[in-house]
Formats: structure tokens, C-alpha cells, sequence
């Protein structure tokens, strides 16, 4: 498989790297919280239930993508079929809208407004790739994967983007 993207890097290598590189995104927002903790949202303790309630439906909404699609981090040249169903069948993107939720629970947990530097890379990092995906499946399933994105229009948040 020819690598065109850091995804592409980040799927083909191996689960102990993918692993190693979410453990990296963690550590690079809490450290930027920690170090700088000014200027702060404070709207306690809503800022704290928001950040848990966005962290747990991400975390939830990765978890019915993996439900739906096992293979959900595994390399483009392993994909055979197009996954529709489950929560496939709201939206096109679920794991990189459960991993951008759960950044924005950090966000609003850790209440540091300087982690939304770090969260906004991370999250364009994950829209491109989602852009680049969507090019894959286009071009690997054709007029099935145009049928698909007829029927669920939304990448990331449902009835809205």
C-alpha cells in the first residue's frame, strides 16, 4: 500500500503505534491544560458535566462504530465491503466524530481554553483523513459508495454536518 497521509502511516503500522500515538494526542492536551491552566472557562460545574457527557458519548459512539465495523483501524488495502448499517447508517464518520467528542469533553473537563490548540489540530487531522477516506471509498465502490452518501448525508453530526 502506498502511503500518502499520516493516516495512511498511522493505519498500516501496527496496533502497539496506533496505540502509542492516542496515548501521545492524551498526553500532549493534558500537558498544555497543565502547564498552561490560564485563561480558564469557568461556569462550575457545568463546564464539568458537559466535559463528561461529550467524553462519554464519544467514547460511546466509538464504541458502536467498532460494534458495527471490527476492522475500523485497519489499513484501506484491507477493506472488502462498505459497512451501512448500525450507526453507519446515521452518519459516515463515526469514529472520528467519537474521538473529536471526546476531545471536547477534555476541553470542557480540563477548562484550560489553550487545549483548544492542540484539539484543533488533532480534529483536522481527523477531517482530512475522514476527506481522504471518503475519496477511497469513492473511487474503490463507486456508484455504491455515491448511493451510500446519498442516503447518509451527514460526515459527523447527524442532520447537521
Amino acid at each position: 500500500m502506498k502511503i500518502n497521509s499520516f493516516m495512511d502511516l498511522y493505519l498500516k503500522r501496527g496496533s502497539i503505534f496506533r496505540k502509542l500515538i492516542d496515548i501521545g494526542e492524551w498526553v500532549v492536551i493534558l500537558s498544555v491544560a497543565i502547564f498552561f491552566p490560564r485563561p480558564r472557562i469557568n461556569f462550575y460545574p457545568l463546564n464539568y458535566l458537559l466535559g463528561i457527557g461529550f467524553f462519554i458519548l464519544g467514547f460511546y459512539l466509538h464504541y458502536l462504530a467498532h460494534k458495527t465495523n471490527p476492522y475500523a483501524h485497519c489499513s484501506k488495502d484491507k477493506v472488502e465491503k462498505l459497512i451501512t448499517n448500525g450507526i453507519y447508517r446515521k452518519m459516515r464518520h463515526p469514529v472520528y466524530a467519537g474521538y473529536i467528542l471526546m476531545y471536547l469533553g477534555a476541553f470542557f473537563t480540563l477548562s484550560s481554553l489553550w487545549t483548544l490548540f492542540p484539539i484543533s489540530i488533532f480534529s483536522l487531522i481527523f477531517y482530512h483523513s475522514a476527506m481522504e477516506e471518503e475519496r477511497f471509498l469513492s473511487k474503490k465502490f463507486g456508484q455504491e459508495y455515491q448511493l451510500y452518501i446519498m442516503k447518509v448525508p451527514w460526515k459527523f453530526i447527524p442532520y447537521i454536518f
